[in-house]
């Protein structure tokens, strides 16, 4: 069962390890492939990266104006309440003369 070949002959074994040379020479172009094609797909996101960074910043750069402008807007806001503030409480007197000498014109009428 367990035969012992005979012994390989030298161009048996020259044969093997040219065949292993040509196998290691194949794996190494396929490992140069690969690498390449990763070095092209780095490149390729380092551009994505950029163009989302420049993309951020003109997004951040956004934001702030908008924040500035809703600030201005804010200071209008309440520069208008106090307005409408105001001019409720000059209308306050009016509007219980108004009543007052609409009161006295439905008596008038009455009679």
């Amino acid at each position: 069962m367990n035969e012992k070949q005979p012994p390989r002959t030298a161009a048996e074994r020259i044969r093997t390890l040219a065949q292993a040379a040509l196998n290691a020479d194949q794996t190494v172009d396929q490992v140069d492939q690969v690498l390449d094609d990763l070095d092209q797909s780095l490149e390729g996101l380092n551009r994505a990266v950029g163009g989302l960074e420049d993309s951020l910043e003109y997004f951040d750069n956004t934001l702030k104006k908008l924040n500035g402008t809703l600030t201005r807007l804010e200071g209008i806001v309440d520069r208008v309440e106090r307005m409408v503030d105001v001019a409720e409480s000059l209308m306050s007197p009016v509007a219980a003369t108004e009543s007052a000498v609409r009161g006295v014109l439905g008596v008038f009428r009455r009679k």
